[in-house]
């Protein structure tokens, strides 16, 4: 059950002088989740961006900014999803304000059109969502998002503080920690969920996704016992074997023979290895990735 009612912001349609307010939200939100504030919410014509925002990467090969074009769409009050016609144009959008990637942020959920409009896109531009649920998680999984969550919507946190049963004697700062400590490690397994779609897409690896698994799984040391930190080493060695595997084969100078079938069938075996990790790491995550643990 939903603990935050999104109905608390009000209407972005009705001009009462609070019909920002959804907008100056999502930029607090995502300057909570570590965006840096490049271009702040504003009335008048927007060219199609309501917030502006970059993200620092930092990965072996140094550090990438990416710039986010903001879409916010507040549609709690109707209950509607967010359809295509809603988020119009969203490439042009995208690189008419020369950002890499477009980030809805909706108090409702995208449409069905829209969600596979955006998978079209996958390849030419990042994009995220920010749905009201993961909104919401977001938010009430650290002291300081209960405090931003408390300045939009304080009749929520309120209601929600009355009916927790005083005889369970719930904490909710050992939920935050529980469901922070949750977070953390989805993000590694989907880190390397992406890297094993990449492979099973390509049969390969590049250096850029190489990177970015490695740099979203560092902390795995910190957060699973050694097995998990292991395993994913070993992952990380088979995809630069893959790599230098794929590039040799690629090479017109390399020559049939019995030295190329030889690489040829090492190549085969470690595709077909990183294609059977999808089963592999579902068992071995799945132990850390249950809410009581």
């Amino acid at each position: 059950m939903a603990i935050l009612d999104f109905k608390e912001i009000p209407r972005a349609n009705v001009s009462n002088g609070e019909q920002d307010r959804f907008e100056l939200f999502a930029r607090d939100f995502l300057e909570y989740l570590g965006y840096k504030i490049v271009i702040d919410p504003n009335r008048g014509a927007d060219g199609g961006v309501d917030v502006l925002v970059e993200e620092k990467r930092t990965g072996v090969g140094g550090e990438t900014v990416i710039r986010w074009l903001v879409s916010c769409k507040h549609k709690a009050h109707s209950g509607q999803s967010v359809t295509p016609q809603d988020e119009a144009n969203i490439r042009d959008r995208v690189d008419a304000n020369n950002c890499h990637g477009f980030i809805g942020f909706y108090s409702t959920l995208p449409s069905t059109g829209l969600s596979k409009n955006l998978e079209g896109m996958r390849g030419k531009i990042e994009y995220q969502i920010f749905d009201n649920e993961k909104i919401e998680k977001d938010l009430l999984k650290s002291s300081v998002g209960f405090e931003l969550a408390a300045r939009y919507f304080s009749i929520s946190l309120s209601a929600w503080k009355r009916e927790i049963p005083s005889s369970v004697e719930v904490s909710s700062e050992n939920y935050m920690l529980r469901l922070n400590l949750y977070d953390k490690r989805f993000s590694v397994f989907q880190a390397l969920k992406e890297l094993l779609l990449s492979v099973a897409r390509m049969l390969n690896i590049t250096r850029d996704e190489l990177y970015q698994f490695t740099a979203n799984t560092q902390e795995a040391v910190f957060l699973f016992d050694t097995e998990i930190p292991e395993y994913l080493e070993r992952v990380r060695q088979n995809a630069v074997q893959l790599m230098f595997m794929h590039e040799q084969l690629s090479q017109s100078g390399f020559p049939p023979g019995e030295q190329r079938s030889k690489l040829a069938q090492e190549y085969g075996d470690l595709c077909k290895w990183f294609i059977e990790q999808f089963d592999v790491s579902q068992e071995m995550f799945a132990k850390y990735l249950r809410f009581t643990q």
